[in-house]
């Protein structure tokens, strides 16, 4: 599994997600997240302040799934395909969409 920040590229392997290290921040995450979407709910906040909240949420949204195995079915559907999967593909007549 590949992510990417900035122009980092980093692979995790299944069993970085079983790591106590892990736990402990999605632990963490998790209670972040909580944090967030209260704060987001409780206060009445300008459009900027809200999105900058959104943003944040989606940013915990996004470290949490990296632990999120994808089942057999969502790796075969395209757009869960690898960047640059889906136009191999093409460029091989193989169009998966149609």
């Amino acid at each position: 599994m590949a992510f990417f920040f900035g122009q980092m590229n980093h692979e995790l392997r299944p069993n970085d997600f079983r790591s106590e290290t892990w736990k402990r921040l999605t632990n963490a995450l998790e209670a972040e997240l909580e944090r967030l979407r209260e704060s987001n709910d409780a206060q009445s906040l300008g459009v900027t302040d809200t999105a900058v909240i959104r943003g944040q949420i989606k940013a915990v949204k996004n470290i949490l799934a990296l632990g999120q195995q994808p089942s057999a079915s969502d790796r075969s559907r395209p757009e869960n395909f690898p960047v640059g999967t889906l136009v191999e593909l093409q460029e091989l007549g193989l169009d998966p969409l149609n």
